[in-house]
This record gives C-alpha cells, sequence and structure tokens, in this order.
C-alpha cells in the first residue's frame, strides 16, 4: 500500500481541518503517522487530532487519536491502530496553531500529514 498524504504541506494560521480522507484498503489497519513541520514560529505551539467518520460526513465528537503538543520543526511518528475501529473509512486532521509571544500576529506553521502501514517493529515499539 502506497503512502496516504492526510494534509498536504500548507502553510496555516490559527486552526483548521483537512481535507476528508478515504482510507481504501487501509481501513480496519494499524497506521503509522507522520508528521513533518517545515515552519514553526518560536513560542507557539501546534496540536492535531485525527478524526474518524463512517460516511465522510458525520464525525464523532471524541477524535480517534490526538498527537501530543509540538514545538519545533521536524519529523515525527506515531502509530494509530484502526483494527478497533472498523468503522472508520475516513480520516480528517483538524489543527490548532496558538503562540503567546508575540500579541497581535496570527501564529503560523507549515506541515504535513502522512499515514502507511505499520510494521510489526513499529507496533511492538508502540505498545
Amino acid at each position: 500500500m502506497a503512502p496516504i498524504l492526510l494534509f498536504p504541506e500548507t502553510v496555516v494560521e490559527g486552526g483548521g481541518r483537512g481535507p476528508v480522507i478515504d482510507l481504501g484498503s487501509a481501513r480496519g489497519k494499524p497506521l503509522q503517522l507522520t508528521l513533518i513541520i517545515n515552519r514553526m514560529m518560536e513560542q507557539q505551539t501546534l496540536d492535531l487530532a485525527v478524526c474518524g467518520s463512517g460516511d465522510g460526513s458525520d464525525w464523532s465528537a471524541r477524535p480517534i487519536m490526538i498527537l501530543p503538543h509540538k514545538y519545533y520543526c521536524g519529523t515525527y511518528y506515531h502509530v494509530v491502530d484502526l483494527s478497533e475501529l472498523p468503522d472508520a473509512r475516513f480520516l480528517r486532521v483538524d489543527y490548532q496553531v496558538h503562540g503567546w509571544a508575540h500579541p497581535g500576529t496570527s501564529p503560523v506553521s507549515c506541515f504535513s500529514v502522512w499515514a502507511e502501514p505499520a510494521h510489526e517493529g513499529v507496533l511492538a515499539a508502540a505498545r
């Protein structure tokens, strides 16, 4: 299975939502998420949540996964096991960028999120 682009590399301000992505053959499988942050201003944080839906329009009030706050540029890996969520056919990334040091300016970040099958070694390390 080829990697799935959940959130294309985009410069964002404030908060928002990414596109609705059909998981196709990745549905119900453990996935390794790769978050790549290419731009992050000092004294700000990026918060991401991965949300799931069975039909692409009705989203659970509770995200499948909330990633830890990110403060720095870099590549971060997380595992989400969808085997216990067989109804999650679609995923969406919700984001919020918070800043606290520069009053009057909008916090800005540039990032992307990818998903691919989690290999057994990655799953073992995540457990």
